[in-house]
Formats: C-alpha cells, structure tokens, sequence
C-alpha cells in the first residue's frame, strides 16, 4: 500500500473515532435523590436565638441568616484575585459560615476548588492557600495550545464532535480537579453555584420559573443565567447532577465565545405529560461565558435567595452578601493619539467587536453595582471609587432598580405545580404578593480597581471625605474640605508624602500589575513580568482589599458578633499583613496623564 493510502487510512480512523464521542456527559435523572443537592441549593440557615428582654425574660425565636459570596469572571486574574481575598475572609473566620458562593467564568475556578479540596466549616491552615497559590496561577492555556494543536485534537475538533471546550476541561481536570464529579463534594460546607449563559430554549421543561436564576423574571431560559446546581438539572433537564465532571461546569462557565465553543448538556425532557421520559436526550441546552447574562455572579445569589424567601414566607433576618469584582481598567488606552486604529489583522476582521462585547459586559455589571446601591464617579470628573460596607433593602431595592416584582412577596403555592412550559407573567406575581417587609442586606463590595485608594487607610486624613466643588467655568472636581484649620493644599501635601512611604507604594505597585493583568487563562501582563510576580501581584491586592479595608471589616465583625457567630480575633484588629515588594518600574510619556509599567 501506498504511503499515502496509510495517511489517508489514518484520517479516516481519527475522523471515525471522534465522531463517535457524545459532547453532552450528564445522565438521565435516577430514582435515587442527587448527592450534590445539598451543596448546589441556595437557602438561608435557620437557627434558634435567645435573648435576654427588658423585663428580664429571656425571648427565643428562630432567625434566618445568610451570607453569600459572589465572585466576578476575569480568567486567572478573577481566580487569583478571588481566591486570595478568600483566604483573608478566611483568616478572619468568615468563610466558615458561609451559606453559599456564586461565580462565573474566572471565579468558577476558584469556587470549584475551594469546595473540593477545601475544609467544609473550618479555617483552612495557611499550607492550603500556598497551594492554592500554585495551583490557580499554573498557565492553563499554554497547555490548552499544546492539547489543541495535537493531531489528534485537531481533527476531533475540526472535523469530529469534539469542542475545543472539552479540550480546555481536560485541562482543567489533569491539572485541577483530577476526574472529580459533583457527587464527590462533601456533603456539608457552602453551596457552590457555578453560572453559565442559556443560548437557545428547551421544550416541555417543567417548573420554568425555577430553570433560571431570575426565576419568574425571566420570560425564557434563551440568553438567562442558568446555574450548574441539582435543581437545573433535575427539574429543567431530567437529569442528575452528581456524574458530571466538575471541570467541564467550570470550563462552561468560562467558555467565551470565539475562543471555545458552546457547552450542550442533554435534556431528558419528555415531549408532554403523556410520554415517556427518554434514555438518551431529544434536545440539547447550549451553554456560553456566564458573564454575558450576570458577568458579577450576583443574580446566582439574589434569584434563587428570594424565591427561598418567597417560600418560606418570611424576609431574612440577617443578611450578608460580598461581591468580589476583578474588573480591570487596565493600561491607559492611546487609540485617542490616531486617527486609524486598525491593525493588519483588522483588515481582515476589524477587531472592534470586542469593544462592543466589553461595552455590553461594562454596562451589565454597572447596572449591577447600582441595583446593590454602588455608585461610581464618571471617568471625568474624579472622586472616589471605594465603597464601605453598607446597608442596603433586599430584594425590592434591588428589584425595583429594573421595575421588577418583590420576589420576596410572592406565594409561592400560587405557582409550583403549573403546567408543564408555562411562564408566569407580571401580573400575577403582583396578585400573588404577601405583605412582608424588605430584608437589609449589609453588602461588603471589593474591586481590584479599588484597590489604590485603600492604600492610603492608615494616612490621617483617610476618614475626611471628599466634597464636590464645581469651578467658575462649570468644571467639576473633588477636593478635600479645611480640616481643624488646615487649608486644603496643606493636606494635599500630606498625602502626597505619605504615598512615598514604604507600605502605600508597595500596595499602589500590586494594583499597577494586578490591573493590567489581561482576561486569559495565563498570567497575562505588563513586559518583563513573570507569572510568579503578577500571581504575587494579585495576591497582594485579595489581601490588601480585606486587610487595609479596615472601615468595612469592622462592620462585619460588628455584623458577626450581633448574628452570634464566631470569627477570629484578627477580623477587627489593626494588625497589618506584611506587603512584598514587586520588581516594578514606571515609564513616563511626554504627554503628562500618560504613563507605562514594567517588570524590571
């Protein structure tokens, strides 16, 4: 035979054997109850509480309390980011009690590790964040490359069934979680609720309102965030959540479009309440990125939170949620400076499309932020972008931010048990309300853009706040008032000495890295720097945004102690973590606001 009917034999047997592989890899629904149900379900924990009344008496009640965490995507700068404010929630004993922990993309990474290999209601010793370390900062993607361009891989994905997607979740996997399935999570600790986008409808699901993470909000599942959590998968697909590979919930909630393919889980969904349920699927649910449809992980928090509350027919009575957001403003932008921005691949495919995504991306996380009561200055005219801990009315604040229903008010009995595919409308969630009250939620947002101003806590001005002034010409800016008698400009020079001191500067250097880290599966950044230095980067500032946040920590250790919950003896003190220092170097422009870094 011919050396060339060899090679030609040789693709036929790839190209037969791929084909054969299924993309889909979750079961059909057993009689026997998910495993993972436990640790998939939002819910608040109910307790028994005594106090002492003013008559002497002592009063005992249940109260529900809970504390969530939502994690941002943003690739291994999310994952390192997230993980290393983790471990400081952790030093202070918060994590312990923590009900549940929502994520997309990035912060799935994260989130799947910590309820895997983390302890499920202890501290975790100081050796497991080392390797965490490690582990979150290995470059995933260079592997991904190597996997992807093997011949193999290749044709499996150019000509088989195989997505460039299953190849990024054996990467995950080898690297990672090593074959672990949803059923091998411990059955106690936080919920883990990782977060993908629906791309298209399924027919004849039952309990639609259930099958998205707006809940009754949502007119469909096509477009909605849908979670990987054992009610999707049993009431909206027929099908068991405890064989699938945690790695491929991960890697679809990461797969973003262009770069990997869509995630299809099978749907065992019978065609009406006459038929059979099938052994193999009738239709498949297609899955992208979760940042599209809730790029904070917040609405994997909030939705399924309120229709607990609905059931339960009572507000929360202690409510805590954290939202680590590792958006990124990244090097100064120069496209002002030229007239053509088009690069020799834009003439091909003008790469101005990523705009309009980070456009969308943006506005869906600001509108976000505002339902949650944060508000942040425009680019133009200043001011601060830190927020303290505070207090905020869950959920009709948050609702009411888009004109939505209180979901906390809505009896639920009106509604379970409806007709197979049927959606409920506005109208009768407004006829379904109960009177309860809101539930205030003390809402802890950390940002790694926040991070430069939380390097000046321990300057003595830190707690003046800011006014806004506004020139002759109308021009507005922010200043800091007189203070015991010192002009403004006086103060101003106070802090622009105390910038120069050692532990500032330091802070200030990690957030000039850790914000130019970019959105991939490597560590990603400005030249020179290495992976070690920008994971160390990223690390400082988790810590940092805990650490120096001492306005906010003190709130929730006060939050802690009224809830009746232990934490550790670090959560309120001024003990201060000791910052590394980076190889950093800054390089100025000729044009005064502009300026680059670099690893030296």
């Amino acid at each position: 035979m011919k050396p060339n009917s060899y090679v030609f034999l040789l693709l036929l047997t790839l190209l037969s054997a791929c084909s054969g592989i299924p993309r889909y890899a979750n079961d059909p629904q057993s009689q026997m109850a998910d495993i993972s149900a436990s640790r998939t379900r939002i819910e608040p924990k109910v307790v028994e509480r005594c106090y002492q009344g003013a008559d002497g008496r002592e009063d005992c009640r249940s109260e529900s309390i809970f504390i969530g965490i939502a994690i941002s995507g943003g690739g291994s700068r999310a994952a390192n980011y997230s993980a290393a404010v983790l471990s400081e929630l952790d030093s202070i004993g918060l994590l312990p009690h923590v009900n549940a922990i929502s994520s997309v993309s990035g912060g799935s990474l994260t989130a799947a590790y910590l309820a895997q290999k983390g302890s499920p209601r202890r501290t975790n010793p100081p050796e497991f964040w080392h390797q965490a370390k490690v582990d979150l900062s290995q470059n995933f993607r260079t592997e991904f490359v190597k996997k992807a361009l093997r011949p193999d891989n290749f044709f499996a994905t150019m000509f088989g069934s195989v997505g460039r997607t299953e190849l990024m979740a054996e990467v995950f996997d080898e690297m990672i979680f090593h074959g672990a399935k949803f059923r091998d999570l411990n059955s106690t600790g936080f919920s883990l609720v990782m977060n993908a986008t629906a791309i298209n409808n399924i027919y004849g699901m039952r309990k639609i309102q259930t099958c998205t993470n707006r809940q009754g909000n949502a007119t469909s599942i096509r477009w909605e965030s849908i979670p990987f959590s054992s009610d999707f998968f049993n009431n909206c697909l027929s099908s068991t959540l405890d064989s699938y590979p945690i790695s491929r919930a991960v890697t679809a909630s990461a797969a973003f479009p262009g770069v990997y393919s869509s995630v299809p889980l099978g749907a065992y969904v019978p065609w009406n309440d006459n038929d059979q349920v099938p052994s193999s699927p009738r239709q498949y649910l297609h899955l992208i990125d979760g940042g599209p449809s809730d790029n904070l992980g917040v609405e994997g928090l909030i939705g399924p939170l309120l229709t607990k509350m609905g059931e339960l027919k009572r507000p929360l009575d202690r409510c805590l949620i954290i939202v680590i957001d590792a958006f990124n403003s990244g090097d100064i932008d120069k496209r002002y400076r030229r007239d053509d921005i088009r690069s020799a691949k834009d003439r091909i495919v003008d790469f101005n499309f990523m705009d309009s995504v980070d456009a969308m991306l943006y506005r869906r996380r600001e509108d976000t932020l505002r339902a949650l009561g944060i508000r942040f200055p425009n680019f133009d005219t200043g001011g601060s972008i830190y927020h303290s801990a505070h207090n905020f009315p869950l959920p009709s604040g948050y609702y009411d931010y888009y004109g939505i229903a209180n979901l906390s008010n809505v009896n639920m009995s009106n509604i379970h048990g409806r007709t197979p595919g049927t959606i409920i409308g506005s109208d009768e969630i407004s006829q379904s309300l109960n009177p309860t009250t809101d539930s205030n939620c003390l809402i802890w947002y950390m940002g790694l853009d926040s991070l430069r101003e939380l390097a000046i806590t321990d300057w003595k001005y830190f707690e003046t706040p800011k006014i806004k002034s506004q020139s002759l010409s109308g021009d507005i800016f922010y200043e800091y008032p007189t203070l015991e008698g010192l002009p403004n400009s006086e103060i101003q020079e106070s802090l622009e000495e105390y910038v120069q001191t050692d532990r500032p500067r330091r802070i200030n250097d990690a957030w000039e890295l850790a914000t130019r880290v970019s959105t991939d599966f490597n560590l990603v950044g400005p030249p020179r720097c290495s992976n070690k230095v920008l994971s160390e980067a990223l690390w400082i500032a988790g810590k940092a945004s805990v650490n120096a946040d001492v306005r906010s920590r003190r709130k929730i250790c006060k939050w802690l102690d009224d809830a009746k919950l232990s934490r550790s003896m670090k959560c309120d003190s001024n003990e201060k973590f000791e910052v590394p220092k980076l190889p950093i170097q800054y390089l100025p422009s000729d044009i005064w606001f502009e300026y680059s870094v670099e690893c030296n």
